[in-house]
């Protein structure tokens, strides 16, 4: 007679196999093949967007921002230095290399004819009162551009004059010569394989009795072209590398009866989701928590996305609620709930 897996219940055979039911999944590939086939779901109707991720304390290279007050540690929302999240750069594009250099660092810059203004926060960098014209030289910082990528470059300045300038040049040979940043992508002098960066900005304005132009940070980013999977380029119509796709799960709807409205339909738990990261980044190790997308701690702000292309193209969506499914022994998918950036929101700032 065969033992009773519950007692008093002998017909509840569930498996009786030689070798358990953990190891018939696991050689039927059984969370691998779920995996695979909502990852075929995503490529075949997802929509393309693209991701920004927060950084944290931990990230690696980020730099405390000036922005927090030192008397409650809190962060300046609005801040173009660190967006909120009290570490310079604030947020990463997902799929990105990201160089910058902020006033925040500027204890390790070369400034000739500027000072850090120390009466706002975050601290920027002006010309001294006694200067119509200054440099800022910023440090080395390496990069890698193996497929010779295009570079895109973001800075936050300001000439608060008439005739006030800033302008910006790099250069790839630690300062021997220098290109005018318009000029990165140009043929000849594009940095490509591996190398350093480094920045000079030019502060002018005509008289020491106008507003001195500020510089608070730059930013130059290129997509990571080497870690894109290419099943998606093979099989996603219009899928440009640095992008992830998202899809909705179903609606669920719920119907009430309310005073002067009627009956109201209210939607529930329609949610965005997509597949662990590494499928877009072949870089990243699958089932390690760099493939989940990261909510943070506190309230925000948060990881967003952005859709490519279709009738929301540009809209900005911050994401909560992270939920993900590693139950069955395997990463397979990862859901949240969502809304629009509301104009005015940190979340259109980002770069």
């Amino acid at each position: 007679m065969a033992a009773e897996k519950f007692p008093g219940a002998r017909n509840a055979v569930g498996y009786w196999g030689r070798c358990g039911p953990d190891k018939l999944i696991r050689y039927q590939q059984t969370p691998e093949s779920i995996r695979v086939l909502l990852e075929d779901k995503l490529i075949a109707r997802g929509k393309l967007v693209t991701l920004w991720l927060p950084v944290h304390d931990t990230t690696p290279g980020v730099v405390p921002c000036t922005c927090v007050k030192d008397t409650s540690k809190a962060a300046d929302q609005p801040c173009l230095s660190c967006y909120g999240q009290r570490f310079i750069p604030g947020f990463l594009k997902f799929m990105t290399q990201t160089l910058f250099w902020s006033s925040a660092e500027a204890s390790s810059f070369v400034l000739t004819g500027c000072q850090v203004d120390l009466s706002i926060k975050p601290n920027r960098i002006t010309l001294s009162p006694s200067s119509t014209s200054a440099t800022i030289v910023t440090t080395d910082k390496a990069y890698t551009n193996p497929q010779a990528a295009l570079w895109t470059v973001h800075m936050d300045a300001f000439d608060r004059s008439p005739g006030a300038t800033v302008t910006a040049e790099f250069s790839t040979d630690a300062g021997v010569t220098y290109n005018p940043i318009a000029n990165i992508n140009n043929i000849g002098v594009q940095p490509v394989g591996t190398g350093t960066l480094r920045l000079r900005i030019t502060m002018t304005r005509t008289a020491t009795t106008v507003k001195s132009p500020v510089f608070e940070i730059a930013r130059v980013r290129r997509v990571t072209v080497e870690n894109v999977n290419p099943r998606l380029t093979d099989q996603k119509v219009n899928y440009q590398p640095g992008q992830i796709i998202v899809a909705r799960t179903q609606v669920l709807e719920r119907f009430s009866l309310e005073a002067n409205r009627g009956i109201v339909a209210d939607h529930l738990q329609d949610r965005g989701w997509t597949s662990p990261l590494d499928l877009f980044d072949q870089s990243l190790t699958h089932d390690t928590p760099p493939c989940r997308i990261d909510e943070g701690f506190g309230a925000g702000p948060h990881p967003f996305y952005e859709y490519s292309d279709g009738v929301l193209q540009g809209t900005r969506y911050p994401i909560v609620q992270l939920a993900w499914n590693e139950q069955i022994g395997v990463f397979t998918q990862q859901s949240w709930a969502d809304r629009r950036a509301q104009p005015g929101e940190v979340y259109n700032l980002v770069f």
